[in-house]
């Protein structure tokens, strides 16, 4: 299989730094986005364009390419042969997101969390920042996926070689205190700040909701340069907020937060049998009247709805994706749209549904 020309763009990706590149392409400008801060991106002449449309065409054996679903190859790098999971994320406009998945790797890393990616960008770039400190919040309405997230974040910090301790076992591959949760759980907020202060751990880790554990934390990262991650029960962003405040009325919290990345699940559309929604004459209301209240684009235009397959055992739905909104005050930099425009641009590349959209704003 000659797949030169996707070869040679992803192993100059890989070759600087960076696992997932984006693609936008058109009969005039062939654009890489490389997913790392250090790389270069490339703009190509339309020979390029020709060349990734002729190697995408034995890739997927002349079959049309649909949007939201993916394929996968093999690849020779310097180093060893690796998976690659090209998805295309707007069929009709060629825009592609290319991931290169580590070998015998389990990890979560921020790139699978499907955030937008100049956001990501700005993100991992903050994370990598010397001497951070103060707190980073992942907060969600319910506790799924969220462990998922701190387990990105800590990930990509872990990469920089710093000593990282979780509150209870993260994963793996991150030291942990009290494997059981019996301790942690009967602990006075002192007591843990006490012991916080005896270890040499330069980032703390927690995904157990307790008050104690929360408070102590909160606290704790007032009066320590250490970084604190951890998740939270809130309904957005502002929420999570105001139920830091609840837990520490200390007005120099707001120069503590790095940032809250507030998530919400939604189930993915099967991309396997997927097809243009058919919406009825009520669905069409609700869909409009969101538009006009939201100022968005008219939802029905890339409305899409998966009927059910082999695939994806009839369910229509193959796992499930987040929709993100984030807020830091120290941080302006790393603010986003709200969680609804999100996940608006989701249901608009036909990974989640409109009836989606709707649950958002009855929240």
């Amino acid at each position: 299989m000659k797949i030169n020309f996707i070869s040679k763009i992803i192993n100059y990706g890989l070759w600087q730094g960076a696992d997932s590149l984006y693609i936008e392409l058109n009969d005039s400008e062939f654009k890489v986005d490389y997913h790392s801060q250090n790389s270069d991106d490339l703009i190509l002449n339309n020979s390029a364009y020709t060349k990734f449309i002729n190697e995408l065409k034995i890739l997927t054996k002349h079959q049309k390419l649909d949007s939201g679903s993916s394929i996968y190859f093999k690849i020779n790098t310097p180093i060893n042969t690796r998976t690659v999971c090209l998805t295309s994320i707007a069929g009709k406009e060629h825009k592609y997101l290319i991931k290169v998945i580590e070998p015998n790797s389990t990890s979560w890393r921020l790139s699978k969390l499907a955030i937008n990616s100049d956001k990501l960008k700005t993100i991992k770039a903050h994370l990598k920042k010397e001497n951070n400190q103060g707190l980073i919040i992942v907060s969600s309405a319910r506790r799924e996926g969220k462990t998922s997230t701190i387990q990105a974040i800590a990930q990509e910090i872990k990469d920089l070689n710093l000593n990282i301790l979780s509150l209870g076992k993260i994963n793996d591959q991150i030291p942990y205190i009290d494997k059981d949760n019996k301790w942690l759980h009967k602990i006075d907020s002192q007591e843990l700040i006490s012991a916080l202060n005896k270890n040499q751990a330069q980032i703390i880790i927690n995904d157990l909701e307790d008050d104690n554990i929360i408070k102590a934390l909160i606290e704790y990262s007032l009066n320590s340069d250490k970084l604190i991650i951890s998740t939270l029960k809130a309904d957005s962003s502002k929420d999570a907020w105001s139920q830091l405040l609840k837990y520490q009325k200390d007005k120099g919290l707001t120069k503590k937060i790095n940032f809250i990345l507030h998530q919400k699940l939604f189930k993915r559309l099967c991309p396997h049998c997927q097809a243009k929604a058919q919406h009825n004459s009520y669905e069409k209301r609700d869909l409009d009247n969101l538009s006009l209240k939201y100022n968005l684009k008219d939802v029905k235009e890339n409305s899409y709805i998966s009927s059910g397959c082999e695939k994806c055992q009839h369910s229509g739905y193959i796992k499930k994706v987040p929709a993100f909104e984030i807020l830091s005050f120290q941080n302006p930099h790393l603010n986003s749209s709200s969680l609804l425009s999100d996940a608006y641009n989701k249901q608009q590349l036909g990974i989640i549904s409109a009836n989606d959209l709707l649950n958002i704003t009855k929240i």
